[in-house]
């Protein structure tokens, strides 16, 4: 027979402790900082942003995942800013475009010989100058960005681009000094062969050129076949149905 055991202190029977539930809650889940070169949101489930912490505190971006913060960023990047970006790589493509047509074109003509005359245009366009100098430029666009609202986006090729900074600084300043870099070039080979070489640097100037064509119209091939597989992939309706 059991026994009521009583309180001498309440005059109550003891009360039964609780077991504790033993069920393990969740772990909470902290916002962490991304390592360096991954997105802020890369320890989230929502990564539709890019760049680092630094890219955007820097412009003062409110920071949420849910904010167009790549917006905001280029409408708070100032425009002096977007000029000093711009013209260091301005003066980048200005230095590439001379380097690539004398050193450039020096070595290219010495590959083309050493080749067995195989390929002139190849050895001429295609040179290791001109390759690391596209590194340099991707480098330089990484380090002294230039962003782009999305009205500037929706505005190219339009006369309203003309009204904003980025178009001159960034565009108009870097096509100038390619373009003046080919034409020192040329001068300058023109004036260390007496002369002879103008005809023969224009030639060059022409190669570029088409080098440079090719590998556009090669681009634009590789998205014209992307086009047709993915239309091939569709379901097609005949007019009997």
């Amino acid at each position: 027979m059991a026994t009521n055991i009583i309180d001498p202190q309440t005059g109550l029977p003891p009360r039964t402790p609780k077991k504790p539930d033993e069920t393990p809650l969740p772990p909470r889940t902290k916002f962490r900082q991304s390592a360096p070169g991954l997105s802020p949101f890369e320890a989230t489930s929502i990564r539709s942003q890019r760049g680092t912490f630094g890219e955007y505190a820097d412009y003062g971006v409110s920071f949420s995942p849910y904010a167009n913060m790549e917006e905001e960023r280029a409408r708070n990047q100032p425009w002096y800013e977007q000029l000093g970006n711009g013209v260091a790589k301005a003066a980048t493509t200005f230095g590439g475009a001379f380097l690539e047509g004398t050193v450039g074109y020096g070595l290219g003509l010495g590959d083309y010989i050493l080749s067995g005359f195989e390929d002139f245009e190849e050895s001429m366009t295609n040179n290791p100058v001109g390759r690391r100098m596209d590194e340099i430029n991707d480098n330089m666009q990484e380090n002294f960005p230039n962003y782009y609202t999305d009205e500037e986006r929706a505005q190219v090729g339009t006369l309203n681009e003309l009204g904003s900074m980025n178009f001159f600084s960034d565009k108009l300043l870097n096509g100038l000094a390619y373009s003046a870099g080919s034409i020192a070039s040329t001068l300058a080979l023109g004036l260390t062969t007496g002369g002879a070489g103008f005809g023969v640097a224009g030639a060059r100037l022409g190669l570029q050129a088409l080098g440079r064509g090719a590998r556009l119209s090669k681009g634009m091939a590789a998205l014209q076949a992307g086009r047709l597989a993915s239309q091939s992939k569709k379901p097609k309706t005949s007019w009997m149905a």
